[in-house]
């Protein structure tokens, strides 16, 4: 087995921050394969449309192409790249963000292109599902928790939160909750914010926390920590977005925080609100706004006993790597039987 991983993560210096960059090498690691990039260098200098992403290695695809059995695409949304087209085998397609429920919803042409789509969360695949998709593949997450700890803080004069999902760009200081939280901060003056950066706009972002008069009450981390560490001295996790296309499904960091029995608060729109809707692992916010968060962090404050043994059971029962593995492991052993 062969196979041509794709993906549109940021440039090779920041790879290690990228959480869909860290699930491909995952697979990797057990799986045989080479990893590509689909978004063209000159992206992270100049604007350039996505319609063209991968063409300028179109050649190399075409000649790579001999020696895979097929390719596993990723990227935040369930977009029809035109160079996919030019593909001969098989191709499998992860919307790894999910789907929104706001916008245009994928046509169904993709099944001329698109062999498998492989989702995370029973809402996407129920939405794909009515919209008359059939080639859908429901693998749910995997997550390592080795390497992480149940830790208890108690709650004293702060209330800290580790919040996950840094911007990419100046624009996303505002779509993912950044300026949210920090007018939360000075909303709350016992709420203390620990925010782990990925190495952009660490100027701007230093720039809004002293405007914003938070110098005590914010962390900027912007180097790579022992996460685990981290969340030994916070009290819970929080990821924010206006549109489920921002971030994983599943954010690592959420993740990682549930591993270490923290209870999460996120945004209605990302797909792992559902599950914790289910279990009462923490709180789903209706929007990214300042009262709802507000009111959000205070809920999680009052309740934050019951929520925390809640996450305990949610981290240490979720999420096994046994069973992606085995999802993957049969999705791609049918994907092999398919050779143009």
């Amino acid at each position: 087995m062969n196979i041509l991983f794709h993906h549109t993560a940021v440039p090779v210096g920041v790879r290690r921050f990228d959480a869909v960059v860290q699930e491909i090498d995952f697979l990797r690691s057990h799986f045989p394969g080479e990893m590509i990039s689909l978004r063209p260098r000159l992206r992270s200098i100049i604007p350039f449309p996505r319609f063209f992403f991968g063409f300028q290695s179109l050649r190399w695809l075409r000649r790579k192409e001999r020696a895979v059995d097929f390719h596993h695409v990723f990227n935040p949304d369930l977009y029809l790249f035109p160079v996919l087209k030019w593909l001969k085998r098989p191709v499998i397609y992860s919307p790894v963000a999910g789907l929104s429920k706001t916008g245009r919803p994928p046509a169904l042409s993709l099944n001329r292109h698109i062999d498998w789509i492989v989702v995370n969360s029973r809402r996407d695949w129920e939405s794909l599902h009515r919209l008359g998709f059939n080639n859908l593949r429901l693998i749910p997450p995997g997550f390592d928790r080795s390497g992480f700890t149940v830790s208890r803080l108690p709650i004293t004069d702060r209330f800290i939160l580790l919040v996950g999902s840094a911007p990419w760009n100046v624009s996303q200081f505002r779509s993912k909750g950044v300026d949210t939280l920090l007018a939360a901060a000075r909303n709350v003056s016992s709420l203390k914010l620990v925010f782990l950066w990925r190495g952009y706009h660490v100027e701007e972002m230093e720039k809004r926390i002293a405007a914003a008069g938070l110098t005590d009450q914010v962390e900027l981390i912007n180097e790579v920590v022992e996460v685990n560490q981290v969340l030994a001295r916070v009290h819970a996790a929080i990821v924010l977005a206006d549109r489920a296309t921002l971030v994983k499904a599943y954010p690592h960091s959420l993740l990682e925080s549930l591993a270490a029995g923290k209870p999460i608060l996120v945004s209605r729109c990302i797909a792992m609100a559902e599950l914790v809707e289910e279990t009462g692992c923490g709180l789903v916010l209706n929007d990214n706004v300042l009262e709802d968060v507000v009111q959000g962090i205070q809920n999680l404050r009052t309740g934050y006993r019951e929520y925390q043994e809640r996450a305990l059971g949610v981290g240490r029962d979720r999420f096994p790597l046994s069973e992606t593995l085995a999802g993957y492991r049969e999705l791609y052993a049918a994907a092999k039987q398919v050779r143009p």
